[in-house]
C-alpha cells in the first residue's frame, strides 16, 4: 500500500518522537510505501529553512508549547500575539490570560 504524509506530519514526526506523526510514520513504513515527488520536497525543504516566527528567537517558544501540549502562551510579544492561535495553542497577552482564566 502506497501513503502519503503532508508536510507537516513529517516535519512534527522529525521534531516530536513518539507524537502521533511519529507513529502515523512508523505505521506507513510497517504497511507499505511513502510516496512523495520533487513538489513535496521543496515544499519541506522551504518549510524546514523558514522560522515560525518573525522573530526567530521566539520559535523556541512555540516548539515548546506543541512539546508541552500547552493550552496557551502568554506574552506581550507582537511576533508571537500575530501568530494567535498557533495549531489550536491560544497566544494571548497576560490582561486577556487572566480575564479568561
Amino acid at each position: 500500500m502506497n501513503f502519503i504524509l503532508d508536510t507537516n506530519v513529517l516535519i512534527s514526526a522529525a521534531l516530536f518522537k513518539g507524537s502521533l506523526a511519529d507513529k502515523s510514520f512508523d505505521k506507513v513504513r510497517e504497511l507499505g510505501t511513502l510516496i512523495t515527488s520533487d513538489p513535496v520536497y521543496l515544499e519541506l525543504k522551504e518549510v524546514i529553512n523558514v522560522s515560525r516566527c518573525r522573530d526567530p528567537k521566539d520559535d523556541m517558544f512555540l516548539e515548546l508549547a506543541l512539546s508541552g501540549e500547552a493550552k496557551a502562551i502568554i506574552s506581550s510579544d507582537p511576533d508571537l500575539l500575530a501568530l494567535n492561535p498557533f495549531e489550536n495553542i491560544l497566544i494571548i497577552p497576560p490582561q486577556e490570560f487572566l480575564e479568561q482564566f
